[in-house]
């Protein structure tokens, strides 16, 4: 991982803003599943200078076990992925742990 790292660094990539699935790769186990964010669209300033709107998204489902990757050259992306906010006091509601 260290090497490919140091490649992105080396060739001033970075990743496309995405939407979609979380992970990009499944195990496919009923038991003891297991999904990763293995997959990425890495990008140069010479393609955002062209593409300065374009967006990847990964979409789950299908027979390979990564999601596919549609890379978006134009237009809006209206799926923007949201942060996770957990609110504490959801806690103290009485059905919480149930």
């Amino acid at each position: 991982m260290y090497h490919f790292q140091e490649l992105v660094v080396d060739c001033s990539v970075t990743d496309l803003p995405y939407t979609g699935a979380l992970f990009t790769w499944w195990n496919n186990r009923e038991e003891d599943p297991i999904g990763k964010k293995l997959d990425r669209a890495l990008v140069n300033q010479s393609w955002m200078s062209q593409y300065p709107s374009s967006s990847a998204h990964f979409d789950a489902g299908g027979i390979s076990d990564h999601a596919r990757c549609l890379i978006r050259t134009t237009g809006v992306v209206n799926d923007a992925r949201k942060p996770f906010r957990f609110f504490n006091y959801l806690t103290e509601h009485n059905e919480f742990l149930p």
